[in-house]
């Protein structure tokens, strides 16, 4: 008789169980259930349904910090919480195996397979986009991308075109390359560009079932980009400024509009000083910072500013080294000053 009962309260507990409405729980319950919740389950908690949104947005906000993105010697990978001081691994996240970080956007991070397969990851969403291939979708440019077949020691393949063979190592990755991501989350709209070795510089956006190739256009090396508002920066070999507008139907140079065309960001080095990293960015007010990274006993960071056709030259005195950081809501690469 009392293993008989013992199945009849098993069994009414689990029925019990399957036919509760999860969504229905008390929302001083809910709350409480929420809030120690760890980063990753608390954010996507909202996601449930109505409900549990809605008593969310009730919840104790959490301020929005900086992740770190570690990658090891055998090319495994781990989101580090630093609050929390907590590790995550990234494929238990949704993250794909041999994957690696290029750049990121607000909760989307912009990875690539061995064998340059490029996705788009939501990391409280776990949404994924994969983009196309570089195998058979490079259009513009005479290029193709040839991958090896054994990946093994970061070696990818090759691009090659009329007058060169070069290959693709892990040199593509994260602050190594130049990548700039965005994304309209409102919109469902994704825009990516990315340079390898100051020589290949490639676009896609949404609707696009290929990758465009830009080295037909000019004669010059890119040192970097930056996107804001429908339009991509590319920091040039001869320190000027082309813009390329996205925002219509087919991509184009704005010349004329070009307030940087004839104003290169000319910097005299002093002796025994050299540029060792350039970079770009886009402020609110839509004018083009250009940084330079100078090595001269220690670091030291000189930003160029352009205004009104005029550079002016602001110096700021630090030692850093550059940390992947992944930020719940907005991310970047930034220094680490000492």
């Amino acid at each position: 008789m009392d293993a008989r009962n013992d199945l009849m309260i098993e069994s009414n507990g689990q029925e019990v169980s399957d036919n509760h409405d999860w969504s229905k729980l008390c929302p001083d319950l809910l709350r409480k259930i929420i809030e120690s919740l760890n980063s990753i389950d608390y954010h996507r908690a909202k996601l449930v349904c109505s409900d549990w949104y809605l008593v969310w947005k009730t919840c104790v906000k959490r301020p929005l910090y900086p992740w770190r993105i570690i990658y090891y010697d055998d090319d495994s990978s781990s989101l580090f919480d630093p609050r929390e001081n907590k590790f995550y691994e990234t494929k238990l996240l949704g993250l794909s195996d041999s994957s690696y970080y290029m750049a990121s956007s607000g909760n989307w991070l912009l990875m690539v397979h061995s064998r340059l397969d490029f996705y788009i990851f939501n990391l409280l969403t776990c949404e994924k986009i994969n983009l196309p291939s570089l195998e058979s979708s490079i259009r513009g440019g005479k290029v193709r991308f040839e991958p090896r077949l054994d990946c093994r020691q970061g070696k990818m393949g090759h691009f090659v075109d009329h007058f060169r063979k070069i290959r693709v190592s892990k040199d593509i990755l994260g602050c190594k390359s130049s990548v700039a991501l965005w994304i309209d989350e409102r919109a469902g709209d994704y825009f990516v560009a990315w340079i390898y070795k100051n020589q290949y510089l490639f676009t896609h956006k949404k609707g696009d079932d290929y990758w465009w190739n830009w080295n037909n256009n000019w004669d010059t090396s890119f040192l970097d980009l930056a996107y804001k508002h429908n339009k991509l920066y590319l920091y040039t070999y001869y320190d000027s400024i082309k813009i390329i507008d996205f925002s219509g139907d087919s991509p184009k140079e704005e010349i004329e509009k070009n307030p940087y065309r004839d104003h290169p960001f000319h910097y005299h080095i002093s002796q025994g000083e050299y540029i060792w990293k350039r970079r770009i960015a886009i402020q609110k007010s839509g004018e083009v910072l250009v940084i330079l990274s100078l090595r001269k006993e220690g670091h030291r960071f000189k930003m160029l500013v352009m205004e009104s056709r005029l550079v002016q030259s602001v110096s700021l005195k630090m030692t850093f080294r550059h940390i992947i950081c992944v930020q719940i809501a907005v991310s970047s690469i930034l220094p680490e000053v000492t």
